[in-house]
């Protein structure tokens, strides 16, 4: 074959800075997505669909065969931070967090992430738990990001203190998305 062909779906997920809820308003959320959404495109990635709360983004889209994922992310959260910082002084001190969740879905799984992402505001309104309190820290959301694809953590000791995680995808998937 004489060309590269890939269909890589990715759900992506990071948030702000300890949580802070900088993306309050509707409209400031909204141009956010949108502006990440130039700026995949602009990585040769297509997004599906952007959502999120006040506090955090979910990424739906067709990765590039050309750019690591880590750049990709990396650059969604250098370029989008300078952007917004642009749009209020009360935006000047926006960061995005360290780190992300990145999750590879199948073509089959397509609408049920849709749903998830585009009912972020319910989803986080009737969770029972505050999602930018300090309760809930980022090892919680990987956690919850764990149980909605099925995956278990295994971990090994081995050679006295050293510790080596497993992940397995577990054949009982559950729907969490309904």
């Amino acid at each position: 074959m004489s060309q590269s062909l890939t269909k890589l779906y990715a759900h992506i997920t990071f948030s702000t800075k300890d949580r802070y809820p900088y993306l309050t308003q509707n409209s400031i959320r909204e141009e956010m997505h949108a502006y990440i959404g130039g700026v995949l495109k602009t990585l040769d990635s297509q997004p599906i669909i952007i959502g999120g709360g006040a506090d955090h983004v979910h990424i739906l889209s067709r990765m590039s065969k050309n750019h690591p994922v880590s750049k990709i992310i990396g650059e969604v959260k250098r370029v989008s931070s300078i952007w917004i910082k642009s749009k209020s002084p009360d935006l000047s001190r926006f960061h995005w967090q360290n780190g992300y969740g990145a999750f590879s879905i199948g073509r089959s799984e397509i609408i049920t992430v849709e749903k998830y992402i585009r009912n972020q505001e319910e989803h986080h309104r009737i969770n029972p738990l505050k999602m930018n309190s300090s309760v809930f820290s980022m090892n919680t959301q990987s956690n919850m990001m764990n149980n909605m694809y099925g995956i278990k953590k295994l971990t090994l000791p081995l050679q006295g203190k050293m510790v080596y995680h497993y992940f397995t995808i577990t054949q009982d998937r559950k729907s969490w998305a309904d």
